[in-house]
């Protein structure tokens, strides 16, 4: 059996993605495959016990039987944090180690995905390190692209996991950036001996977030269109300006969400004749008949929301790029980035896997 730990450098790297989207591969081709995610956050509860959503998105996606407390055997909880600083012997790893036994039972490949970094669990004792040790797995390392390539911080993962991580990956890369890293900074990562696996291009579309999410992050009223909630919005637009400059920034603007106020009916006519996915209306004001209708008969839904635009804004900003990664739509598109751009064949043979 063959172990794989898909790592990060930083936090919303699409590390789940990449998991995602070769456990798809992997199963397509015949492969048994099993999946662990040794430590995991408390993103939502089921019967008051905590889950980590990437387990339970996993779980339903790759139709595994394993029981969800072995899939993700430690939450990361306030209770586990306090007792850990007070020193208490918790024997996370044996229990790390254990559920790991009874998940790679019959399996050929097992993925184990990591924490949002390379440094995350160090306190509970369960730092990505030991884990790849204590489950002898080797390492896949993604990075995202964040103005440039953290090269350095690379390097530094080289140095510390050596022969354990076989590659990286480079991630959410910008047109304009992609001739720089295939060119100069893969070649020059080749000399220091980390092989690029792959550099998947930014796609608004994997960074995007569904209207039901922005409903529940912003509690906002639904006056319509709830069979549309699961359209996805990739960009965001605030109408405060006077209709004719709006619409010239509107119809450039693709498969948006616009914010603006409750009474600016001119601005929201202006925006359901663009590409537009949903209008926040800020203000606790509704709009009128009329905007209502037309958003009816083309199936944009409008989210209406206490807050001004400036306090909704600031809560959205933190959204596009940083939700986590589901959805059939996310998973098809995935699959079809990495199917153009990432080196299966180098990574198979890493691993020691016939094609």
């Amino acid at each position: 059996m063959k172990t794989l730990y898909i790592g990060s450098i930083n936090e919303f790297s699409g590390k789940g993605m990449i998991a995602m989207a070769l456990a798809m591969r992997l199963k397509a081709e015949g492969y048994k495959v099993g999946y662990m995610k040794p430590l995991g956050k408390c993103t939502s509860s089921c019967d008051g016990i905590p889950e980590d959503e990437d387990a339970v998105m996993m779980k339903e996606a790759l139709g595994l039987d394993d029981a969800l407390n072995d899939i993700c055997p430690v939450t990361m909880t306030q209770d586990i944090f306090i007792k850990a600083l007070q020193g208490a012997d918790l024997k996370l790893a044996d229990k790390v180690a254990a559920a790991f036994t009874k998940l790679s039972q019959g399996k050929e490949v097992m993925l184990v995905e990591g924490t949002d970094t390379l440094y995350d669990g160090a306190y509970l004792d369960l730092a990505p390190v030991k884990i790849m040790k204590l489950l002898d797995a080797k390492a896949l390392v993604v990075d995202r692209y964040e103005n440039e390539v953290c090269t350095d911080c690379i390097l530094t993962a080289g140095n510390v996991l050596r022969d354990r991580m076989i590659g990286i990956v480079i991630n959410h890369l910008p047109s304009k950036a992609a001739a720089h890293v295939n060119d100069l900074l893969v070649p020059f990562f080749k000399s220091k001996g980390i092989d690029v696996m792959g550099t998947i291009p930014m796609d608004p579309f994997l960074g995007a977030v569904s209207v039901k999410a922005l409903q529940n992050a912003l509690n906002a009223r639904l006056l319509c269109c709830e069979d549309a909630l699961d359209h996805y919005v990739e960009r965001f637009s605030i109408g405060a300006m006077d209709v004719d400059s709006a619409m010239k920034y509107f119809r450039k603007t693709l498969n948006k969400a616009v914010i603006t106020g409750g009474q600016r009916s001119d601005i929201q006519i202006a925006a359901l004749e663009t590409s537009t996915r949903c209008l926040i209306l800020t203000g606790d004001q509704n709009p009128s008949e009329v905007v209502v209708g037309k958003a009816m008969m083309i199936g944009v839904p409008i989210l209406v929301v206490r807050e001004d635009t400036l306090s909704t804004v600031e809560k959205v900003e933190g959204l596009v790029g940083k939700t986590h990664f589901s959805g059939e739509k996310k998973i098809e598109r995935a699959k079809d980035l990495l199917a153009a751009h990432f080196n299966f064949d180098l990574l198979y043979n890493k691993l020691g896997l016939s094609k």
